[in-house]
């Protein structure tokens, strides 16, 4: 009997706002790549650092022109001279185009159900009526209960996703937050959607090693790449948000015998890089790195780690169990002070509001001889791409359904264990 050609999967992610989307559909791609899913992938997304990713030969990335988010549903574009609705259109052309000549058996689609400003929409089209199976995957919080429901009731992404999804994925643990639940979503989506637990950022299959991400960048002092004895690490993400905690670290006294690593993200705004270029300059005990694709490696080297509270940041200091301290984002979206408070509130990590960030708050934090973290697998499910494997199978009807394999959502629904 031969065998049925390789599975062909898109996935598609906005990238309006830092990097965290595109961390973690290329985490997905990677995972799906591998058996037993053996998938071909295409990568869709709108940031360049779509291909420094260190991704398998089986995915390929299909870059987007970006658009920078100013504002919740408000965006310009990040680099191309163009107005927003020429470059929309343009995006929109390349999505419609790519899609219709790879035809996927699925499509797995990031948070927005129509895509960036409604792009999506004549590729869905055209791919529910070719038989393409089509996801929607959600991070496990999106923000505030009554903000999303606004937002889904005034852009219609309930119709649509009546219309064209056949699921709807949560990477997360309905333990820790019952998206469907505390958002109040419709019965369309609750009835498709299953929780497939957090995404293991140690999956990713070609993070660098700590000593491979401490080569180049300023290395305050010493020569770069010179190992650099025990540090604390500061990364924020993609950056286009994170000065200010970038700033107060690189001003923060360190604890004796310990330096400071600090990666910036490649979205940084240009006046913290120059003031941070100049703190670092008179420090010995500094170094900085402007991008690292995959921060798994330096994260668990670290005696102590201190990042925003983005998804992909707050799964891996979890899953590590390094000693953390998050500082979240509160603006547009106050997605992460909920995840903060309530990784914070099990005792998994330590967090800060924004508004009493200071140098002397991280000095004092970092001063701190605390033991490593309680085994967070014990308390959040990590299970998630282990679980996304089976369920594209079944999807795609290459296996027979596998439902006491899924996370069980109806008998946890408020529990945390």
């Amino acid at each position: 009997m031969s065998q049925p050609p390789p599975l062909r999967v898109a996935l598609y992610s906005h990238d309006g706002m830092g990097l965290g989307h595109l961390r973690r559909n290329a985490l997905i791609a990677t995972s799906l790549s591998q058996p037993p899913t053996a998938a071909a992938i295409l990568l869709i997304a709108g940031a360049p650092e779509l291909t420094r990713f260190g991704l398998p030969e089986s995915v390929g990335c299909l870059t987007l022109p970006g658009l920078k988010k100013t504002g919740n549903g408000q965006y310009r574009p990040r680099r191309l001279g163009i107005e927003a609705a020429h470059l929309a259109e343009v995006r929109r052309n390349v999505l419609t185009s790519a899609l219709e000549a790879y035809r996927p058996d699925l499509l797995i689609v990031d948070k927005h159900p129509a895509g960036l400003c409604g792009e999506l929409l004549p590729s869905l089209e055209h791919l529910r009526a070719r038989g393409t199976r089509v996801v929607l995957g959600l991070r496990d919080i999106l923000d505030e209960p009554e903000q999303v429901r606004s937002e889904w009731a005034g852009n219609g992404s309930d119709e649509v996703v009546e219309e064209f999804y056949d699921a709807v994925w949560v990477y997360g643990d309905p333990r820790i937050y019952d998206l469907i639940r505390e958002c109040g979503f419709s019965s369309a989506v609750s009835r498709r959607t299953r929780f497939t637990g957090y995404l293991d950022p140690r999956r990713h299959h070609d993070d660098p090693s700590p000593a491979a991400s401490l080569r180049g960048g300023s290395a305050g002092g010493r020569r770069p790449g010179e190992a650099p004895g025990p540090y604390l690490l500061c990364h924020t993400g993609g950056g286009q948000d994170g000065g200010r905690l970038a700033e107060a670290f690189a001003e923060a006294e360190f604890p004796e015998g310990k330096r400071g690593v600090l990666v910036q993200g490649p979205y940084l705004p240009q006046d913290s890089r120059d003031r941070i270029r100049k703190i670092s300059g008179a420090r010995r005990d500094l170094q900085v790195l402007d991008f690292v694709p995959g921060t798994s490696g330096l994260v668990n080297a670290a005696d102590g780690v201190i990042s925003m509270a983005g998804y992909n940041s707050v799964c891996e200091v979890l899953i590590s169990r390094r000693r953390a301290l998050v500082v979240p984002r509160v603006k547009p979206r106050q997605e992460q002070r909920i995840r903060a408070e309530r990784m914070g509130g099990l005792g998994l990590l330590d967090w800060l509001h924004p508004d009493v960030l200071t140098p002397s708050a991280l000095s004092q934090w970092m001063e701190k001889d605390s033991p490593l973290q309680k085994d967070s697998t014990r308390r959040v499910d990590f299970k998630g791409l282990e679980r996304l494997r089976h369920l594209t199978l079944e999807l795609t009807d290459r296996k027979e359904q596998g439902a006491g394999f899924i996370f069980d959502r109806s008998s946890q629904k408020g529990g945390q264990s």
